[in-house]
């Protein structure tokens, strides 16, 4: 199973390296450490923020129908008591987190289920846990999923690490607690990937400095006509040569993980994610910005005359805004401009930017910009467009 895991990052790894540039490109130089890049107009930051203040601005409303024209009336209340465990749950933070992964990764993954409950509910003779639901956002780098899977549907397993304190997994009456005390801390790299987006506001720490003693726990689900199986093994493979846990799952037949990505591509298990297309652009925009600002920047006003003015200049020079004074030739004295702005960077970096729109469909709309047109029915038909995007990203 180790082996297994190890081979699934190892195919994982260039995604997760691409997501961790895509963080940056969004964040930009002055989150935690500059990387060096400037970026005046940051297309990715604009784009990213625009769809995920249209598709996650509140918790979602819940609607359960039904055939029956008696049950109508519980239906509502369940769909109530949906909307307030929702609440309960801060869906709209985990939503917004996730559509940000979504965005910026190959695909974002949740694991939703039920914990542990003190008693079970027994109906029609199978044992059920009544416990309170919860949803857990999965990151990339903690996400691994069998390796030799071509789609989602062909995975016969997956699963994802996690850390927990180990005087709760000692108490928590799951775990035997002689293995669990013998397990190793937690390492600060899971198996050396130092190019964990979490880095990016993250300083290397040692075993010494950690506040509470932590272990590191991997959660595997393997799939089967039968159904789902939760296995729980160490995070790294010295811990223990056995499963600490193994469990039926009670829930749907592909187990308590769900994935969000926006752009699948056929026999390819890692979708392209969203960012991708928008990165071209941003970057050719921000070294045409950056250029932009740094000729202005060296634009220099200077006030030039013939050798024989230069007790005219100085007056000029040492005069104060607003102040009179008197020159023997003013027609010596003038202020030239040196440098100056490049007059096709301009309307350059306005085709850039319409570009950028054109390859996101219309993507200026939502955030605001008339699109580059004045024309009401053109300007129609690209919100028509813009619409239909929201709306497939939303469904």
């Amino acid at each position: 199973m180790y082996d297994a895991i190890e081979a699934a990052d190892q195919r994982a790894k260039p995604f997760r390296d691409f997501a961790k540039q895509a963080y940056q490109e969004l964040l930009g130089r002055f989150y935690n450490q500059d990387d060096g890049q400037k970026r005046p107009m940051n297309l990715v930051a604009r784009n990213i923020l625009t769809l995920q203040s249209h598709l996650a601005h509140r918790n979602p409303q819940h609607t359960c129908t039904t055939q029956f024209a008696q049950l109508r009336g519980e239906a509502n209340v369940l769909a109530s008591l949906l909307d307030e465990i929702s609440e309960e749950l801060d869906r709209k933070r985990i939503t917004r987190l996730q559509l940000l992964r979504a965005l910026l990764s190959p695909y974002a993954t949740t694991k939703i289920g039920l914990r542990a409950a003190e008693d079970m509910v027994k109906i029609d003779g199978k044992q059920y846990n009544p416990g309170q639901a919860y949803i857990q956002a999965i990151d990339i780098d903690d996400h691994i999923v069998d390796h030799t899977a071509r789609c989602w549907e062909e995975a016969q397993w997956e699963g994802h690490r996690y850390k927990v304190s180990r005087q709760i997994a000692m108490d928590c009456g799951l775990f035997d607690p002689d293995v669990i005390k013998n397990l190793p801390n937690a390492e600060d790299d899971t198996n050396g990937m130092r190019t964990r987006s979490d880095r990016l506001s993250k300083m290397r720490t040692t075993q010494d400095m950690e506040a509470v003693e932590m272990i590191e726990l991997c959660d595997i689900a393997f799939y089967g006509d039968g159904g789902t199986v939760i296995a729980t093994l160490a995070g790294q493979q010295d811990g223990s040569k056995d499963y600490l846990l193994i469990n039926d799952f009670q829930g749907p037949m592909r187990g308590p993980y769900e994935h969000l990505e926006f752009m699948p591509i056929p026999n390819q298990l890692f979708g392209l994610p969203p960012v991708a297309l928008m990165r071209e652009q941003s970057e050719a925009m921000n070294k045409i910005f950056t250029k932009m600002v740094e000729q202005v920047l060296r634009t220099k006003r200077l006030l030039v005359g013939d050798r024989a003015s230069g007790d005219d200049i100085n007056t000029a020079k040492d005069a104060e805004d607003g102040d009179s004074i008197e020159v023997d030739d003013v027609d010596r004295l003038k202020n030239i401009d040196l440098g100056g702005l490049t007059p096709d960077f301009g309307p350059f970096a306005q085709q850039l930017q319409a570009w950028g729109n054109m390859q996101y469909v219309n993507i200026d709309l939502a955030a605001g910009q008339e699109g580059g047109t004045d024309k009401a029915t053109i300007y129609q038909g690209m919100q028509a467009n813009l619409n239909v995007l929201i709306d497939d990203l939303q469904s």
